[in-house]
């Protein structure tokens, strides 16, 4: 089966002076492990015949991968002989050289500079009434999966995005009559609405494609001596495709150059019918979606089955429904092929994005900023889905806040304490009728704040309108430095309205915590909650934040919490993140993302983190951007419902004056007659003014010397004969910054230092192979084995007698599928296990 990535291909004219009638481009991004079927599909381009169509047709294919290591440029010519084979070998075609769509031998298949350039060429070289555009690579559907797989499951939505893609055809200005995807789950009403104004009808698949793909013996269409047109040519790929799997397949094309006349303004309406009535019937838009299909994951569901089942929902509003079926009938029109009109299809023509979770989807930020559709309401009624409220004619609500402190404080817009502030509040009516006779009162229940002038008078607001008004309270001399507080507003308006808001002030500048004070300075929740101050793991000096199980528990399935900072005011003082992190997460699959909330706005990804890093490590973001802002700092974590590993862990987080990054420090050491040598070498040793040797006891780390060191070795004399020790390595920058290296494990001196163990394998996951580490006591007999979950022999990686000392053999996987397995050591008088995952 192709898996999760995009591709698209293309039809161009040949290099004549004339324009024909079509052109012809496939962008065939075979880099992965699809080669084989990239040069299949060519041989079937090459059995179809283009000789007979009067204005002149031409195929022209960027395969991205040869035997030779090689991306080729071909002109399809047809193939005397027929369909000869599917390999590279049989292709027949002229290859194009001197073209510059790219440098080298091989192009960056992932590069959207090097796909505009092979747009942008074959549009001016080939000049044609028409052009059809085909892009083959796997596919994700219209977000990533996991930017760090191995190479072969990477490609289109990973590495080359649809808005990558809509960007390169806006800058090429060529309008593509038919734009198609022979690629994984591409069939989205959003990967159309991408290429609204540069692209006339959309073809993808709802499914994952056989690998297989399209059959490009449509293109036999050519065949005839009449024009063809856009919707003929992309009906021809369509049914097809659905002919040659005989069902149990998708494919559809959307009419995506008539959904401004087609299906916009009837959308709209249907978006807003649902907004307005979700709070009263939430059940029932469920029950329509979860009778919509879905193949990609449960946040994708078909379109016009969800619905066609609102629109005969006799139980919801009718002008609900009468909606719904409007939009039923618009579908119809806008799918011209496959979906609803083809008994084949498994679907009924495109999946659209909806999630039950709304903003706290982790790929929300990426839908709202760099998805097209999102400029439709659909994306307002998402968060109103996921946690509905009921639209009222009058909704009044806090919308900002600005603080001078210029009448009794010293006017730098910073508060702090002893001074006097004036705060202008702006309240904003989200509801649906005019809001008269507004006003508030100001309330801070704390020791540490004062209000002197509590009331304030808003006037009339008209729906969706703003309106302000200033307060001003005293902040104690006694405040802490660094402070946050709620301030509540009780909110009326004339017939009897009212209602509370409430915003947080800020005292002082910057943030820092080492998480060993406890949870004051963090909230946290979500669904399947395992946030918590944990001792299993630190940076320094004994407690950290983990979400995962308590100890070195794994995380829970199904997990969507968060956890955050209290605000945090930034100055050009306190403009940089810092934070260390050590994590174990099932790469592509489970995530925690870094988000960043300005002023109470919404939360914007900052980074984002998968996969597997048991070294602890820092990390650094620069806040300049957000000067003079208040801001919350966010972890997001996001498991599916596979495996589950150990969890994520985060310390000593600080937002501070930037600082010198000191680079990477290597630390090591080794068992010698006296005790344990450890030894160091910075990356940048004139950022350090020394070192620190730390070694565990019980309760945390003690430090070892007793000034900082200067030089790159440390003698542990204190560490006994047979014993495992833990360092780690404190390195004090010039600026005054500390960050740490380790911990590393150290056996002490003497005959018992070297014991049998087995390392963890690398890289993990594991693509084609894997690494297996380990170290023998003495010479012996060793066997390692693989095994699966279930307990049954996969593989033996090696058999036979080793050295004492530590060894390294690899485990080639091309015979086993993807998942879990033990691998296990017998050798030496012991036996040990480690895990490892196999994802290619």
């Amino acid at each position: 089966m192709k898996k999760l990535l995009l591709v698209i291909s293309l039809l161009t004219l040949p290099l004549a002076a004339l324009a024909g009638s079509w052109t012809v481009m496939v962008w065939m991004n075979n880099q992965n492990n699809l080669k084989t079927y990239g040069w299949d599909d060519v041989n079937e381009m090459e059995d179809c015949n283009y000789s007979a169509y009067p204005d002149g047709v031409d195929v022209i294919v960027m395969v991205g991968w040869d035997p030779d290591n090689h991306t080729r440029l071909f002109h399809i010519e047809t193939d005397p002989g027929g369909y000869s084979g599917g390999d590279y070998e049989d292709i027949i075609s002229t290859q194009i050289t001197g073209h510059g769509i790219w440098a080298g031998d091989l192009a960056d298949m992932d590069d959207p500079q090097i796909f505009e350039n092979f747009v942008g060429w074959v549009t001016d070289n080939y000049p044609a009434d028409n052009f059809l555009l085909s892009a083959w690579d796997h596919g994700s559907g219209i977000f990533l999966q996991d930017e760090t797989k191995d190479w072969i499951d990477r490609g289109m939505c990973s590495d080359l995005k649809i808005w990558e893609i809509g960007e390169a055809l806006e800058n090429v200005g060529e309008f593509i009559d038919v734009i198609g995807f022979d690629v994984c789950l591409g069939g989205q009403v959003e990967n159309g609405y991408q290429y609204l104004g540069d692209a006339g009808i959309c073809i993808a698949s709802e499914d994952s494609e056989p690998g297989d793909g399209w059959d490009y013996q449509a293109f036999n269409i050519f065949e005839q001596d009449a024009s063809v047109t856009p919707e003929e040519i992309a009906a021809r790929i369509v049914n097809d495709y659905l002919d040659f799997y005989g069902g149990g397949v998708t494919q559809a094309a959307q009419d995506v150059k008539n959904w401004p006349t087609v299906i916009d303004q009837d959308w709209a309406d249907l978006c807003q019918s649902l907004f307005d009535n979700c709070y009263t019937y939430q059940n029932r838009i469920t029950a329509a979606r979860s009778s919509a299909d879905y193949w990609n994951t449960a946040d994708d569901r078909d379109l016009y089955q969800f619905v066609e089942a609102l629109a005969g929902d006799g139980s919801l509003p009718g002008d609900l429904s009468t909606k719904a079926a409007q939009v039923v009938a618009d579908l119809e029109d806008y799918i011209v092929a496959g979906g609803m009109h083809n008994p084949l299809d498994s679907g009924d023509g495109m999946a659209i994005y909806f999630p039950t979770n709304g903003s706290d989807h982790p790929n929300w930020t990426t839908y709202t900023t760099l998805i097209d559709f999102s400029d439709t309401l659909w994306d307002e009624f998402l968060e109103m889905y996921a946690d509905p409220y009921p639209v009222l004619p009058v909704a009044i609500t806090f919308d900002s806040v600005v603080y001078d402190d210029s009448v009794g404080g010293n006017g730098d817009g910073k508060l702090d304490p002893g001074e006097t502030i004036d705060a202008t509040v702006t309240l904003v009516n989200e509801g649906t009728e005019t809001a008269t006779g507004v006003a508030a009162t100001l309330a801070i229940d704390d020791a540490y704040f004062t209000v002197s002038d509590a009331s304030g008078d808003f006037g009339s607001i008209p729906p969706g309108g703003t309106a302000s008004d200033a307060f001003r309270f005293i902040v104690g001399s006694f405040c802490p430095d660094h402070y946050f507080a709620y301030a509540d507003l009780a909110i009326t308006a004339d017939g009897g309205y009212s209602t509370e808001s409430t915003f947080g002030i800020v005292i002082g500048v910057g943030f820092e915590d080492d998480v060993e004070s406890g949870e004051g300075l963090w909230t946290h929740g979500g669904t399947g909650d395992q946030w918590h101050v944990s001792t299993e793991g630190a940076h320094s000096p004994t407690h950290s934040w983990k979400c995962g199980d308590t100890g070195s528990g794994g995380y829970g399935n199904g997990q969507n919490s968060w956890i955050k900072t209290c605000p945090i005011y930034v100055d050009a003082d306190h403009d940089e993140l810092t934070f260390w992190t050590s994590y174990e997460l099932e790469s592509g699959y489970d995530f925690v993302y870094l988000d960043v909330s300005v002023d109470g706005g919404a939360w914007v990804q900052k980074d984002v983190f998968s996969g597997i890093n048991l070294d602890w490590t820092s990390k650094r973001y620069d806040f300049s951007a957000y000067t003079g802002d208040i801001v919350e700092v966010r972890f997001r974590f996001f498991s599916d419902g596979g495996l589950a590993l150990e969890g994520f862990y985060f310390d000593d987080v600080r937002v501070a004056e930037q600082t010198s990054d000191i680079g990477s420090v290597a630390f090591s050491g080794e068992a010698v007659d006296e005790g344990v040598l450890l030894a160091w070498r910075a990356d940048n040793p004139a950022e350090i003014t020394g070192v620190n040797v730390l070694r565990e006891e019980k309760g945390g780390y003690i430090r070892l010397n007793e000034i900082p060191l200067t030089g790159g070795r440390y003698l542990d004399l204190d560490a006994s004969t047979g014993s495992l020790y833990r360092y780690k390595l404190e390195a004090l920058g010039a600026d005054g910054s500390r960050s740490f290296f380790g911990p590393i494990e150290v056996s002490g001196p003497g005959a018992g230092a070297r014991v049998t163990r087995l390392e963890p394998c690398y890289p993990c996951p594991a693509g084609t192979f894997a690494t297996v580490p380990f170290t023998l006591a003495a010479d012996g007999t060793v066997r390692i084995d693989v095994y699966d979950l279930a307990g049954r022999l996969v593989d033996t990686v090696a058999r036979g007698e080793f050295t004492a000392g530590r060894h390294e053999v690899a485990w080639e996987t091309d015979g086993v599928a993807n998942g879990v397995y033990l691998i296990r050591l017998t050798g030496g008088g012991a036996t040990a296990t480690q895990r490892v995952v196999v994802s290619r």
